[in-house]
């Protein structure tokens, strides 16, 4: 019953969106291509972070070849180099445990799947690194603060003064 469900609201979504995605991580393994060739002309932290994300889009498709039984580091190698020459519907293929063009066995995800998971990853890292921004600004501030009250000190009672 709850299979029927969800193919039931698949279809409906393909039905409203018009559109599928590549599967077996084609599309995570595109933008993190992407990401990685931005990156580089971002430069500083911001680099690191557009890395970060693009370490973790990739990973869905080294989990899935993990969980085909296959080597993911030699998987995701062959992968680059597939999205790297153009083949960006190359995805991983669990049944055969071999990575393969997603176009051509039909694999596909739907977009609206596709796209809600990549906005909930983008808030989760955009919280992550706000929190982060907080966390390590509030040492810097009260260090500060501290500063300015030992040059405020200096001024009233001059420098090396006793009480």
């Amino acid at each position: 019953e709850r299979g029927l469900k969800d193919a039931l609201y698949v279809t409906r979504n393909v039905v409203e969106d018009g559109k599928v995605l590549w599967g077996g991580g084609a599309v995570q393994q595109t933008l993190a291509i992407r990401l990685r060739r931005y990156a580089e002309k971002v430069g500083g932290k911001d680099q690191l972070a557009i890395e970060a994300f693009a370490d973790a889009l990739e990973s869905i498709p080294r989990i899935l070849a993990e969980n085909a039984g296959m080597d993911s580091v030699d998987a995701i190698v062959r992968l680059r180099k597939e999205h790297s020459e153009g083949r960006i519907s190359y995805g991983i293929d669990p049944i055969a445990g071999d990575i393969a063009d997603m176009a051509k066995l039909n694999v596909v995800d739907t977009y609206r799947a596709v796209r809600n998971a990549l906005a909930a990853a983008t808030e989760t890292a955009t919280l992550i690194i706000k929190t982060d921004d907080i966390i390590s600004a509030k040492p810097y501030e009260k260090e500060e603060k501290k500063e300015k009250k030992g040059e405020e000190e200096e001024k009233e009672f001059g420098k090396g003064s006793e009480f």
